[in-house]
């Protein structure tokens, strides 16, 4: 039995340690060359995150973002994003753009055409946060 028990009681331990990162993001969101948002979020990996402005019109934009890192590549972080428009109420998803950032690095994605009727640019700098002990 006790054996037993002192075998659980690692493995618990072991799996502490092994949990999955927690990453900072900082947000920038610049719709049809108008800076409308610029964010912080802390994101669990594998998990989905939400940033969603509305003014008292109903018109706004959101950004989804879930965080996954990369297998056998340290100090990279996968960023799946959904970004949209929020006009009378109705969410209008305009790309789900995905990119491969570098811990504490800026990304850029930039979507759309100048002269199109919708272009962003989504401006992001992931940092893993410290395991919480």
């Amino acid at each position: 039995m006790f054996k037993a028990t002192l075998l659980v009681s690692f493995l618990f331990l072991s799996s502490a340690f092994a949990a999955n990162p927690v990453y900072k993001l900082n947000i920038n969101l610049t719709l049809n060359g108008k800076h409308v948002a610029s964010q912080g979020l802390i994101v669990n990996h594998g998990e989905k995150s939400e940033i969603q402005q509305k003014s008292a019109n109903g018109t706004g934009s959101f950004i989804e973002v879930t965080p996954e890192e990369i297998d056998g590549e340290l100090k990279k972080v996968h960023l799946k994003f959904t970004v949209g428009v929020i006009a009378k109420g109705v969410r209008q998803i305009l790309s789900t753009p995905e990119m491969i950032v570098s811990e504490g690095k800026a990304g850029t994605i930039e979507v759309g055409e100048d002269d199109g009727p919708e272009n962003f640019t989504l401006t992001v700098l992931a940092n893993r946060q410290p395991a919480k002990k």
